[in-house]
């Protein structure tokens, strides 16, 4: 007599793995639900650290705050908040963004230049923006300096990786001297571009925006050219080439801490608006002359 076969064996582990499944979104349905915006809500306000300066995004002018506060202005403005602004110091001391000291109780978002990198999408969830951001070199008639070469540096706020930066100013062989931002973009530009015109430095490499901001604070003509610091090959004046480049550009973000769901697609979605009404275009025909780059 033929043995029956036994229709258990066979959907057996069809039936574990359904369970499984099962298990595991009964699982989820008790974790506590996602109350970050609501809280905001609650609040009244919406929590914005930025660095202390880095103009056109962050500034002085209580008129004309800096674009990324007036975004971020706008955003709060579409989901019913009012915004506080929290300029940090502490934001921009070190390229690693676990290291510049933030927490809930002092922000919901973080904004002020910050570059999308993998470091800044480790330790926040990020939306990132088509403005770009990277290392730019400024020089006489745009030259690569030469091997010996005295040349200023401006280390920035936003996250751009400063090791790199070195290796690369190491193996050019250049000497670097840093200099800060805080005497304001006049006094720096005018300490920059009479140093360069006097031939006591070669050039100057700073974040694209700060360059930028640099060369429209000169006051007087100059044949100081931007150029960007680039991590392929870059062509030298002669023809030639050097493989004399660092890191690459990255888009500039606005953060989150990582688990606001509701916040981040609240975010999305006014930023969707305010494009939609032309808001961003007027921010950036306002802050950088409709560019994305500032390249020159």
């Amino acid at each position: 007599m033929a043995k029956k076969p036994n229709r258990w064996k066979h959907w057996r582990s069809t039936v574990i793995n359904l369970g499984t499944i099962f298990v595991l979104l009964m699982a989820v349905s008790f974790l506590p639900a996602d109350t970050s915006l609501s809280q905001i809500k609650d609040r009244g306000a919406l929590k914005l650290c930025v660095p202390a300066g880095y103009p056109p995004f962050v500034t002085a002018d209580p008129q004309h705050p800096g674009y990324d506060i007036e975004l971020v202005q706008a955003v709060a403005d579409k989901i019913g908040v009012r915004l506080a602004v929290n300029k940090m110091e502490s934001i921009g001391r070190d390229f690693n963004p676990r290291n510049w000291m933030l927490s809930r109780g002092q922000c919901d978002m973080l904004a002020g230049g910050v570059a999308d990198t993998v470091r800044m999408r480790n330790f926040m969830q990020t939306i990132p923006t088509d403005i770009q951001l990277g290392w730019m070199l400024l020089s006489p008639d745009g030259h690569i300096p030469q091997k010996g070469d005295q040349i200023f540096v401006i280390p920035g706020n936003t996250g751009l990786n400063r090791l790199e930066l070195s290796g690369w100013l190491r193996n050019q062989g250049l000497n670097a001297q840093s200099i800060s931002m805080k005497a304001g973009e006049i006094q720096v530009a005018q300490q920059v571009f009479t140093a360069i015109a006097n031939g006591n430095v070669q050039g100057l490499v700073a974040e694209n925006f700060t360059a930028c901001s640099l060369l429209k604070a000169k006051g007087t003509e100059t044949n100081v050219k931007a150029s960007w610091v680039f991590s392929s090959e870059t062509e030298k004046t002669d023809g030639q080439t050097s493989n004399s480049g660092v890191g690459e550009t990255y888009s500039m973000a606005l953060s989150l801490w990582k688990g606001d769901v509701t916040l981040k697609r609240a975010v999305e979605k006014a930023l969707q608006q305010l494009d939609k009404d032309g808001k961003i275009a007027e921010l950036r025909e306002f802050y950088m002359g409709g560019s994305i780059i500032c390249d020159n």
